[in-house]
């Protein structure tokens, strides 16, 4: 009995004495976790930051490749902006790249685009491994821009842009749209953001001072010269030093704050009339003229659920909802290629009856005389953009799409956008039309314009730097 009992004080004594070597030893790792999991923050927000650096970059490059010192300070500019003022550095690799680093396909196809990489890192700082003599933890990312060239097609035919209003505000055509609301461009919606060309006629209406961003002031153009005309929106400011009352203009704005105007940013008019003579329409003609023949639709209505097409050839009637056309709360499909003479509407019930249309394809939408109403949205649940290239060469485009990002390209007299918090991403998919054999635009989007930019794995052993 004496001996059970001095076995049970002798197991206690053993345990704590386990105890008091294990406490230090979990002190030790929840305070390294702590630091670890700091450290993982600012990795986090580190690659974050380089993501949009590098693709701010590229944009930079594909402005202007021969200027590195350009690309070099646009990705600067860029990290200071989305890393919280953190410190960092480009880690050079070799003094020469100055942790930027070009290269280009070994088998020189061009048409594989190039690689444009960031390295950078920083140091978090530690609360608890300092006391060990590690003030802080080194973090470095890696981050890679794919910039692909036009394979071809028109360079700069109407889906070249994110958007273009192509009417100005005291044109006929802008008098029969809308009288009382003559805006080429109207952003009705708050924090929009624009990742794309934008192009003006000439007025823009912005819905408030800081609501709408575009990524690049490049990307913006307008056949206004008057700054004044082309935003006619904004608010009195009291001015502290002048000790005056100044307007404050409603513009679009670059992400870091820079506003766009009507200087350094004029183009002659962009024409966007359907014609086969028309250099920036040609392919959406030819497009049209091939759908026409391959199902024999000239002069009637076609609905062609095989190939998922609907296309209405009547001559309009004049009035504004009796014009041949189509509604899709009256039609029981939703149809990856629509095209009418007349008014196109698209409601909530067009998602719903084909969930996948706009996760596997982008839609072609095109009115030759009426305008385009795209309202409501994917289902909830869903976080597919909105995916379709849509023009509407003699009337309006309406965007109520609430839920939802877009992407593709919106080409009208007059662009309409009631959207908040939407991403409007410029993609032009597989078009000029005909060349996928269905046309139902389920490329990568990798043609057209000055090229595709996006971010891409940085290992790809068919890339070599450049010399």
């Amino acid at each position: 009995m004496r001996f059970d009992m001095w076995k049970s004080k002798a197991q206690k004594g053993a345990f704590l004495v386990f105890t008091a070597l294990m406490i230090p030893i979990i002190f030790l790792c929840a305070g390294f976790a702590v630091d670890l999991g700091n450290a993982w923050a600012y990795k986090s927000k580190l690659q974050n930051a380089a993501d949009a650096a590098v693709l701010a970059g590229a944009y930079q490059y594909q402005a202007d490749s021969n200027d590195k010192k350009k690309i070099e300070d646009r990705i600067d500019k860029y990290m200071n902006a989305n890393n919280g003022g953190i410190p960092f550095s480009r880690d050079k690799k070799d003094d020469s790249k100055n942790g930027i680093f070009y290269r280009f396909p070994k088998d020189g196809d061009t048409q594989k685009g190039l690689l444009l990489t960031l390295h950078v890192s920083e140091e978090a700082p530690t609360a608890f491994s300092k006391m060990f003599g590690f003030g802080s933890l080194h973090v470095a990312v890696v981050s890679t821009a794919r910039i692909l060239t036009s394979s071809g097609g028109t360079s700069s035919d109407v889906f070249s842009y994110a958007m273009i209003g192509a009417a100005k505000s005291n044109s006929d055509i802008m008098k029969k749209l809308n009288r009382w609301n003559p805006y080429s461009i109207d952003i009705e919606g708050q924090d929009t953001y624009i990742d794309g060309k934008i192009y003006a006629g000439d007025t823009v209406r912005v819905n408030g001072k800081d609501n709408t961003n575009v990524i690049e002031s490049t990307n913006f153009s307008t056949s206004s010269t008057d700054d004044e005309s082309l935003w006619p929106f904004g608010n009195q400011e009291w001015d502290e030093k002048t000790q005056k009352t100044y307007t404050l203009k409603w513009r679009l704005h670059t992400p870091d704050g820079k506003d766009i105007k009507a200087d350094g940013h004029y183009v002659d008019p962009i024409d966007i009339s359907y014609s086969s003579s028309n250099p920036n329409t040609e392919n959406i003609y030819n497009f049209v003229e091939e759908q026409k023949s391959k199902y024999h639709a000239v002069g009637n209505t076609l609905v062609d659920k095989g190939n998922d097409i609907y296309m209405d050839f009547r001559k309009p009637t004049g009035h504004t909802w009796e014009i041949a056309g189509f509604d899709s709360s009256a039609h029981p499909d939703a149809y990856p290629i629509i095209i009418t003479n007349g008014d196109i509407r698209i409601e909530d019930s067009f998602y719903y009856k084909n969930p996948s249309l706009m996760k596997e394809h982008n839609i072609i939408v095109i009115s030759l005389n009426g305008n385009i109403v795209i309202e409501g949205g994917a289902s909830q649940n869903s976080s597919d953009p909105f995916r379709g290239l849509i023009y509407a060469p003699n009337g309006y485009i309406s965007y109520h799409y609430s839920r939802n990002d877009f992407e593709g390209s919106m080409v009208a007299q007059q662009i309409q956008l009631y959207s908040n918090g939407r991403k409007i991403k410029w993609n032009r998919f597989d078009f000029p039309g005909g060349s996928s054999g269905s046309g139902h635009g389920s490329g990568s989007g990798t043609t057209g314009g000055s090229g595709e930019i996006s971010l891409y794995a940085d290992i790809d052993d068919s890339y070599e730097p450049a010399s």
